[in-house]
């Protein structure tokens, strides 16, 4: 018999023998290189900001991408947002794209921040 824990995105499957399964969580850092750069650092300035608080996938990525086509090549969108799936959606979408994703945060009201780098030749 096999137990999963279940998150935005893919399904990890852990076996009953692993005694800290139920401890581990999937993390779409690790799922997504285009998160990879996420950590804490000091983030530059946004050009421009998005309010996708409330709405639903794919929504805040579609909406992103249409602002991030308009920036200049290394300029900086904030992305704020509330659906569970945004952290998987812009990592995927960033790693696919070009983007740089350079952080990524939330607030202690569940509010998610992406602060995203435009790239020189964005996909």
């Amino acid at each position: 018999d096999r137990e999963s824990t279940r998150f935005p995105g893919p399904v990890r499957r852990f076996s009953p023998l692993n005694e800290s399964a139920k401890e581990q969580r999937f993390s779409p850092v690790a799922a997504n290189p285009g998160m990879a750069s996420a950590g804490r650092r000091e983030c530059p300035r946004p050009v421009r900001s998005l309010d996708a608080k409330g709405l639903a996938c794919p929504l805040p990525v579609l909406k992103a991408k249409v602002i991030l086509n308009r920036l200049q090549p290394g300029e900086t969108l904030l992305v704020e947002a509330t659906d569970p799936h945004a952290p998987v959606d812009f990592g995927a979408y960033c790693a696919r794209s070009g983007h740089e994703l350079l952080h990524t945060e939330t607030s202690t009201s569940g509010i998610l921040r992406f602060y995203i780098r435009r790239a020189a030749n964005a996909a």
